[in-house]
């Protein structure tokens, strides 16, 4: 009695000719496939991490403080900018030494144009303005364009006579020279610094009387004559 193979089994006879059959592997086309998927796989891990080279930075100069025309160079700190644009600036070693050509605010990047050689800016002159006892004025106070006499007391010898650039209440604006920019600070350190209204025939020069006259405040106008020296001491 013969008994025929369940649904889905092949008998031996059957198997056997199976076997001999060519059996048939992947497609071509499937392996190359996954073959490009593990190479674009690995190429994006050693592409993300790999260390990224960052582009030659140069080191410049920015302001760190207000310089003023015709000074040294005041305090800076140094910055790094792409390589590329470094010759727009100036070079940090090369700062010390160089005079301020105009008035710069603090977090300026410095161009070789804000630096000039010492000789080059004699004279330069700035706005500066100082804290100062403005009490005596009459009303509405300084301003620009009021002759003013600069004291360190009230009806004392003047540190000078000057056309003021701008004023108001406990202040006044002035247009100096760096040698009395730097006079005019220490007396407003040691002692404070006093104006009043100029009288039309001037006012006494202290005997330490400034060497440096203060720069006119309209650009054209002449600066103030000397006025005669006074000794507090006597005639």
């Amino acid at each position: 009695m013969t008994l025929s193979s369940p649904a889905g089994y092949l008998g031996d006879e059957q198997q056997a000719a199976v076997a001999g059959l060519p059996q048939r592997g992947p497609e071509p086309w499937r392996l190359g496939a996954a073959l490009a998927i593990v190479a674009i796989v690995v190429l994006a891990i050693w592409l993300w991490g790999r260390p990224h080279t960052a582009p030659p930075q140069a080191l410049v100069a920015v302001t760190f403080e207000a310089w003023m025309a015709g000074q040294s160079p005041g305090a800076f700190e140094v910055v790094g900018v792409p390589e590329a644009l470094a010759t727009r600036f100036a070079d940090p070693d090369a700062i010390v030494g160089r005079a301020v050509a105009h008035d710069v605010p603090a977090g300026t990047f410095v161009t070789p144009a804000l630096l000039k050689a010492p000789q080059d800016v004699a004279g330069a002159v700035t706005l500066i303005q100082f804290a100062a006892e403005t009490g005596a004025w009459p009303a509405p106070g300084p301003g620009a364009g009021s002759r003013a006499v600069l004291s360190t007391v009230l009806g004392g010898c003047a540190i000078d006579v000057t056309t003021l650039a701008d004023g108001d209440d406990g202040r006044i604006v002035v247009r100096v020279d760096a040698p009395f920019a730097a006079r005019l600070a220490a007396a407003a350190e040691l002692g404070g610094l006093v104006v009043w209204p100029a009288p039309p025939d001037g006012w006494p020069l202290c005997p330490s009387g400034r060497s440096t006259r203060l720069a006119p405040s309209t650009p054209g106008a002449d600066a103030p004559a000397p006025l005669p020296s006074f000794n507090p001491a006597g005639s």
